[in-house]
């Protein structure tokens, strides 16, 4: 699926037009929620990365050392 969402995008790029069109209204609100659904999953992921990557430790928080 990222293959062909790169491929897509560069085909914009490049003529600066969409390529393809899907005609069955369906199967199109299936893959705008679909592609939705993996940004919101990828939004989530990130946020928690970066939470743990930036809380401190309780080892961090200690003052009289080890």
């Amino acid at each position: 699926m990222a293959v062909a969402w790169c491929v897509q995008l560069t085909l914009i790029a490049v003529r600066g037009e969409i390529c393809f069109t899907e005609t069955n209204a369906v199967i199109l609100y299936g893959e705008i929620a679909a592609t939705a659904l993996i940004v919101v999953f990828a939004v989530f992921v990130f946020v928690m990365q970066y939470r743990r990557l930036t809380e401190k430790r309780i080892s961090d928080r200690r003052q009289d050392g080890p």
